[in-house]
């Protein structure tokens, strides 16, 4: 990837109309738009930033995902900007969001749930591959789409090798155990120490869900020697959450950070051919005991006992 930073000089107006409002956060909202060209639905990512080296920084990491090719992540269209504001402009995604069946404690069958999880350690292996991480995998951000199958959203809080990470975020009972520690640690001190510098980038704290318990959990939980967010092991923190999540959809139960076991059965824990002893695997606390890497995942989900 070059250094130059070239963005479309193109009003927003030019190339879609806006139609409604898909999701409005602290940091972003997500609109859904008629492409005219395209002729079709796209969703339409608004940031605002204070700093135009911001602006560029968000641009390389939309030229980064859109060099991902995969089913199950929405492909990157566009990038463009006026003024403070960038606009994304991706695929839109119909469906719902897994956290809202499981709010209505909907049950998934063992079949679905397995073939979910390879369609997800499928997106996981595609963006890894780009040196991508997503950093904030959840029920709320995948997609369950009418054909049955699933797609991996929001990469707000993705990490790209090599980059400033414009926002690092945590979501209790998905974020790895390394995860909350940085998270907890910046919170405290407001800096990182160590031999990695890191003060070049602009850390803007994200508290999704549940903001109240933060603290109790993270002060149960194990602290591993990490001193910058470029100290952790992005692929194995992501395998930890995708797990965390598919133990939720299996169980109805959300992840606890504050045990050291996923399943009650202690013949599961040590059998990477059951989908519960993979989740185990996938969600040690230790990342260097879970998977190693997407395609470890994906070599064993795709030997599971059917």
């Amino acid at each position: 990837m070059g250094n130059a930073i070239v963005m479309s000089h193109m009003q927003l107006s030019d190339i879609v109309q806006i139609e409604s409002t898909l999701a409005a956060g602290h940091s972003s909202t997500v609109f859904k738009a008629w492409h005219k060209r395209l002729q079709k639905h796209v969703a339409v990512k608004k940031q605002t930033y204070a700093e135009k080296v911001d602006i560029e920084i968000k641009h390389l990491e939309a030229e980064a995902l859109k060099s991902i090719k995969s089913m199950y992540v929405p492909y990157v269209f566009d990038f463009l900007t006026e003024g403070s504001e960038s606009y994304t402009i991706l695929e839109f995604i119909e469906g719902e969001s897994l956290d809202k069946p499981l709010i209505r404690g909907q049950k998934f069958s063992r079949k679905q749930i397995i073939k979910w999880y390879k369609q997800l350690a499928l997106a996981l292996d595609a963006i890894h591959k780009r040196d991508v991480y997503h950093r904030d995998i959840k029920p709320a951000n995948i997609i369950l789409m009418p054909n049955g199958d699933v797609c991996l959203i929001d990469f707000n809080s993705a990490y790209i090798t090599g980059m400033k990470a414009l926002q690092f975020s945590r979501s209790k009972g998905y974020a790895s155990p390394e995860q909350l520690a940085i998270f907890h640690r910046y919170k405290s001190t407001q800096t990182f120490t160590g031999t990695q510098a890191f003060t070049q980038s602009k850390i803007e704290i994200s508290q999704p869900e549940h903001d109240g318990k933060t603290e109790l959990i993270q002060s149960q939980l194990p602290r591993p020697e990490i001193s910058t967010p470029t100290d952790i092991d992005w692929a194995r923190s992501d395998i930890y959450s995708l797990g965390a999540t598919m133990r939720h959809l299996f169980t109805g139960t959300q992840h606890s950070n504050l045990v050291n076991k996923t399943t009650s059965s202690q013949a599961a824990k040590k059998d990477t051919h059951s989908v519960m002893g993979i989740i185990h695997k996938s969600t040690r606390p230790k990342p260097t005991e879970r998977f190693k890497n997407s395609e470890q995942l994906l070599a064993a989900l795709r030997n599971v006992n059917k």
